[in-house]
């Protein structure tokens, strides 16, 4: 690092737990004196908390839905730098978003705009954005890990030129097109400062649901 200064790393430390991810990330004054190189740790218990967020069904309690955003987020100052955090919602070793969600179109949208829009570094599977699914595969990795379709002559579908795609996998490839250009176009969104409302429980109610109110402001 002293030669490159530069140089970025990434590193995987599969905990839920912030206080063991942060331990990792440089910059952090840690309690033995351990001094980290690392400038960019991956942020699973963001990712596991938003999957379990857009899984809740109402009616919501106070500690389940969205609120396991807020409290993950609450957690940001045991990092030493959580805009350097890297926030996903799948890799190579989990089951798919989509799969995840239960292959709900509407969630995994959800779930890919939050990812491009809250603190950190965002990080897209390849194939998220044509709905690649395990399913029927549950943590199989070399399903999980299947190419990308239309690398090959013998593939009916392609995802670089839209052969074979379902109404869903266009739309999804569509929207994450126009999410991804306007993010680029608006620097805030990356470089902006995080600030973080705490959720609260409107009064009114539809249908008997309480409705949630929270929100980020950059």
């Amino acid at each position: 690092m002293e030669e490159y200064p530069d140089f970025s790393m990434v590193g995987e430390e599969w905990s839920y737990n912030p206080l063991i991810t942060s331990y990792w990330q440089k910059g952090k004054v840690n309690h033995d004196g351990y001094t980290s190189c690392l400038s960019t740790v991956m942020d699973f218990s963001m990712q596991s908390a938003l999957v379990e967020a857009l899984k809740t069904k109402e009616p919501v309690k106070y500690n389940d839905g969205l609120n396991k955003l807020y409290e993950v987020l609450a957690n940001d100052f045991v990092f030493a730098d959580p805009n350097n955090t890297l926030v996903f919602g799948d890799n190579h070793d989990m089951d798919r978003i989509y799969t995840q969600l239960g292959k709900d179109e509407a969630l995994t949208k959800m779930a890919l705009t939050y990812l491009l829009t809250i603190r950190g570094i965002p990080q897209i599977y390849y194939g998220t954005e044509v709905l690649l699914d395990n399913s029927d595969s549950l943590n199989n990795h070399g399903v999980i890990r299947a190419d990308f379709p239309g690398g090959w002559k013998e593939d009916t579908k392609s995802g670089f030129t839209g052969k074979g795609l379902t109404p869903g996998q266009v739309s999804m490839q569509n929207y994450l097109k126009q999410l991804l250009n306007w993010r680029k176009n608006n620097p805030v969104i990356a470089e902006g400062k995080t600030l973080h409302f705490a959720p609260s429980m409107v009064s009114m109610c539809i249908s008997d649901i309480p409705m949630i109110r929270w929100s980020w402001s950059w």
